[in-house]
């Protein structure tokens, strides 16, 4: 999938193109499985950024806990 230069958001759409789904919730169910987050927009559509796919394709990882340091 293309986005225009600047675009970072994808609408339901757009991603239901993209992932071949018909049915809200398919894309829903979806988008969870491969732990893309996403948010309800107007209407209750679904949207998404660019990062948040980006993040999980490049195998981004939750913070890391911070390391305790010890002083001797």
């Amino acid at each position: 999938m293309q986005t225009p230069k600047g675009q970072h958001l994808l609408n339901e759409e757009d991603l239901k193109n993209w992932f071949g789904f018909n049915r809200r919730l398919d894309l829903e169910r979806h988008l969870q499985s491969i732990r893309i987050p996403y948010f309800y927009g107007r209407g209750g559509r679904i949207c998404t950024t660019t990062a948040a796919i980006d993040k999980v394709l490049i195998g981004g990882r939750e913070s890391s806990p911070i390391e305790e340091i010890e002083f001797l």
